[in-house]
């Protein structure tokens, strides 16, 4: 049984939860006139997996990128809600898994970078200049 990370959402409910922001950005996106511009639905969609990948852990993004891609490549690329198998359905899958990896490499050492300075907590000077402060004192 893996551990849970502190401070992501675990993947059992990451990718429920990126399942239903991609469903609802390729809807927008469609609705939009998407399909007219596949590039702008793309990118509406990389928003949505990178979002969902900042949050959630790496199986989950790499499935919300899947969900992403599934979504572009049958109702953007393809209209009949059928996958469709072009270079552009291709180039969409390596962009969206990218994306799904970088975000979520963000999303880590934003994390960590926050543990480090909850950790480090307020230096000596901090501490005085505080205390001083709350005492009437100027800081200084």
């Amino acid at each position: 049984m893996r551990m849970p990370v502190p401070g992501r959402i675990n993947g059992g409910f990451g990718f429920p939860l990126g399942f239903a922001v991609t469903g609802l950005t390729a809807v927008a996106a469609v609705a939009a006139g998407g399909t007219g511009h596949p590039d702008a639905a793309l990118a509406a969609l990389c928003g949505a997996a990178a979002v969902v990948a900042v949050l959630t852990t790496l199986p989950a993004a790499f499935g919300t990128a899947a969900m992403a891609w599934a979504c572009h490549s049958g109702f953007v690329l393809g209209r009949a809600g059928e996958l469709v198998w072009t270079p552009a359905a291709g180039r969409a899958a390596v962009i969206l898994l990218v994306t799904a990896a970088a975000a979520h490499g963000c999303g880590l050492a934003l994390h960590h970078a926050r543990q480090r300075v909850r950790r480090s907590g307020p230096t000596p000077a901090r501490r005085a200049a505080t205390a001083a402060v709350m005492r009437g004192r100027p800081a200084g």
